[in-house]
């Protein structure tokens, strides 16, 4: 299920649901808080894999959502090597 997770959860397994969800986006948004407060330059921020656009919808930071990040990367990689 692609829905936000409601709060507070009506059942023990929405709860969970919940609560590992907002625990991930918290941990994102905060990874990138202290980003930010080490460094004058912010940080560029890619959210990729399978549950990223999932997650981007409720992140506060600044981000970019690439889905085919990986994909990209493994292209770029035998590219290079075939050349």
């Amino acid at each position: 299920d692609s829905a936000i997770p409601s709060l507070p959860g009506k059942s023990t397994i929405s709860a969970m649901r919940a609560g590992v969800y907002f625990s991930a986006v918290g941990a994102i948004d905060r990874l990138i808080e202290e980003l930010l407060s080490h460094s004058k330059d912010a940080p560029i921020v890619y959210i990729t894999g399978g549950d990223a656009e999932w997650l981007c919808r409720s992140l506060r930071s600044e981000h970019l959502f690439v889905p085919s990040l990986v994909l990209e990367g493994l292209c770029v990689v035998v590219s290079e090597r075939s050349s």
